[in-house]
């Protein structure tokens, strides 16, 4: 079954208000993903990213999230970790 609703709004501001009241609001994210998060290459192991904190703390650069990139995978596949690291 498809449930399907349909209503008219003056504008998008007023479909939104429809839409809400409807559904309910959207979650917020957690606070840490509206914070400053830093890509980086080069990251090796669990040793490296404490380093990369830790340096972030010492220098003052605000951190939240730390995201590694491709090069720690196991031959640069998605959704994998290098056995060697």
């Amino acid at each position: 079954a498809v449930d399907l609703v349909v209503w008219c709004a003056p504008d998008l501001a007023g479909a939104v208000h429809r839409l809400v009241a409807l559904t309910g609001p959207p979650p917020l994210p957690p606070l840490w993903a509206l914070g400053f998060h830093v890509s980086h290459w080069g990251i090796h192991g669990v040793e490296d990213a404490r380093a990369m904190h830790a340096n972030a703390d010492r220098f003052g650069v605000p951190l939240d999230a730390l995201w590694m990139d491709i090069d720690h995978t196991d031959a640069k596949r998605y959704f994998t970790w290098d056995s060697r690291l």
